[in-house]
């Protein structure tokens, strides 16, 4: 939906008489909630939540070898590539469209080689060229930095303070917890005249940060004094 009003305006519809709607909403953007949850909790709308975490490292390497068999590239992938590929995407964000855009870019890669290749010998008999860790690493090397960047980039206003707050918090001490970051948060709110989540809402955003690998939480027993550090 394009504007706020046009999708409060499908949750009101949930409240007429004799509705049957249901409505199921599926956002990329981590800040969906906590943009519209104020306006809907006031109208009784709040929605159910389902946070679906990050692809482990087995999951994407099953991911990628089924759809390499659906490929004509399928048999160029060393397995040790593979492995690599889903070591380092699911350390990071564990997203797979980011597993599969570096077999692409792999592929891309090992594609202007043959080129290169031909040019020089004049044959391609002896080709195609394998797709190795070297390939792997090269493209990590190349583009991995901004992934993070980017992810952190879509952030919503509330998320992208709630991560500067934490590294505020961690430039005075190693080990803090979320306490002293919710501490630091609402400071920081005050300061620059912007609206703040309430505390439960400010533990979960930080739990959906930690989803996608922006945050990390070492939890102990209860949630406001999770031991935490900024990946």
């Amino acid at each position: 939906l394009s504007s706020s009003s046009a999708a409060s305006d499908v949750y009101k519809r949930q409240t007429l008489p004799c509705s049957k709607l249901i409505v199921i909403g599926i956002a990329n953007a981590l800040d969906m909630t906590t943009t519209y949850l104020p306006r809907l909790k006031s109208k009784n709308l709040e929605p159910q939540l389902l946070h679906f975490q990050p692809y482990t490292s087995d999951q994407i390497s099953n991911i990628i070898k089924q759809r390499l068999l659906m490929s004509r590239h399928g048999f160029l992938f060393d397995n040790s590539a593979i492995i690599l590929i889903s070591r380092r995407i699911s350390g990071s964000t564990g997203d797979i469209r980011k597993a599969l855009d570096v077999c692409i870019q792999s592929v891309d890669m090992v594609d202007l080689e043959f080129s290169n290749k031909i040019k020089e010998d004049g044959s391609g008999d002896d080709l195609l060229l394998p797709i190795t860790v070297k390939h792997v690493s090269k493209i990590f090397g190349s583009t991995f930095q901004t992934y993070t960047s980017r992810t952190i980039q879509d952030l919503g206003l509330s998320q992208q303070v709630i991560l500067v707050s934490a590294w505020l918090t961690l430039q005075h001490q190693k080990n803090v917890d979320l306490s002293m970051v919710w501490h630091n948060y609402v400071t920081l709110c005050t300061n620059l005249n912007i609206p703040r989540l309430s505390s439960a809402e400010f533990y979960e955003v930080c739990e959906i940060l930690t989803s996608y690998s922006i945050l990390g939480l070492n939890k102990t027993r209860c949630t406001s004094s999770a031991k935490y550090k900024v990946k």
